[in-house]
């Protein structure tokens, strides 16, 4: 499994939860804390790998 594998399931399963929780608390509500989330997830993603994984084209000396 690789990491757009394992970051799918984890939007899938915020997707459940969001859409659980929708109801009581307002869909603009959801859809606002949703995109959050995600926000997070991928600059924890994207700022978290090592940089030569980042910068596949440059050599850091």
């Amino acid at each position: 499994m690789n990491t757009l594998e394992h970051r799918s399931i984890i939007y899938a399963a915020l997707a459940l939860l969001c859409a659980m929780v929708a109801p009581v608390i307002g869909v603009a509500a959801v859809s606002w804390s949703f995109l959050q989330m995600v926000v997070v997830i991928e600059l924890t993603y994207w700022f978290g790998q090592p940089a030569r994984q980042r910068s596949a084209g440059l050599s850091i000396k």
